[in-house]
């Protein structure tokens, strides 16, 4: 964190806009998860049901042109991945400008080989980097049996070049629809 703040007084303008863009995509993805979560409170089975059918498609083919209702929560699902993709890209930038690892390569790999898991929405390395966690939000509870094979047999499929990944699940909401704590 140290080495990104110095950066960022140093490189004046450039720093700023980098910070400001990463605090843009930050709200829209918070934006788009209070909206999903206001639809899945006042329409917990539609929500469940657009969520199952979105888990049997790859998400670059994820169609919002269905049912106003369903339109809003496959346009919200699309705005997440796009705007959680951007924050990665950019943070990554902002690691090579500061000379830090935000996302090292290791990490980028595994954060994106569980984005292709079937009900993953989002992966990416929480906090200032560091090697040492990723993070995926998951929509349908599926999806889970999915991360942990691919988390659990990282390590041989990258021919004994990554370290273990140990899953630490936790569950947010046991009931219907999705709550922002």
């Amino acid at each position: 964190v140290r080495k990104v703040l110095k950066w960022k007084a140093a490189a004046g303008e450039e720093g700023g806009k980098i910070w400001r863009n990463i605090g843009r995509c930050d709200q829209s993805v918070e934006g788009s998860l209070r909206n999903l979560a206001r639809i899945s409170t006042a329409k917990p089975a539609m929500f469940q049901e657009v969520m199952e059918m979105l888990y049997d498609e790859n998400p670059d083919e994820w169609d919002a042109s269905g049912n106003e209702e369903d339109c809003e929560i496959v346009t919200e699902m699309n705005a997440i991945r796009r705007k959680f993709s951007q924050i990665r890209v950019l943070l990554r930038r902002l690691g090579d400008e500061a000379r830090c690892d935000i996302e090292p390569l290791a990490q980028m790999k595994l954060a994106d080989a569980t984005m292709d898991v079937p009900g993953v929405l989002v992966s990416g390395v929480p906090g200032a980097g560091g090697h040492d966690a990723i993070v995926a939000l998951l929509f349908t509870p599926t999806a889970r049996r999915g991360v942990e094979e691919l988390w659990s047999t990282w390590a041989e499929t990258q021919g004994g070049s990554s370290p273990r990944v140990c899953p630490l699940l936790l569950q947010a909401n046991r009931g219907p629809g999705l709550i922002l704590h």
